[in-house]
């Protein structure tokens, strides 16, 4: 059965978290754009994907979900 990282079962429909380092903004006067790494790297590619995605479409984490 597909699970995540933890153990859960995921199904499709399921919403979830992948975490991710800013690497760059990208502002303009319309909108701002984020270039964002994987932290938890997908083999082949040790160094993390990246990822281009619009700032409304991702959330800063709270402190204490931010350390795990």
């Amino acid at each position: 059965m597909p699970h995540d990282r933890n153990g859960k079962l995921i199904q499709v429909g399921d919403a979830v978290f992948v975490r991710c380092t800013i690497q760059a903004l990208h502002l303009s006067q319309d909108y701002c754009n984020v270039t964002l790494k994987t932290v938890i790297p997908m083999p082949p590619y040790p160094d993390g994907t990246i990822l281009e995605l619009n700032a409304k479409q991702v959330e800063k984490p709270e402190e204490e979900d931010a350390e795990r």
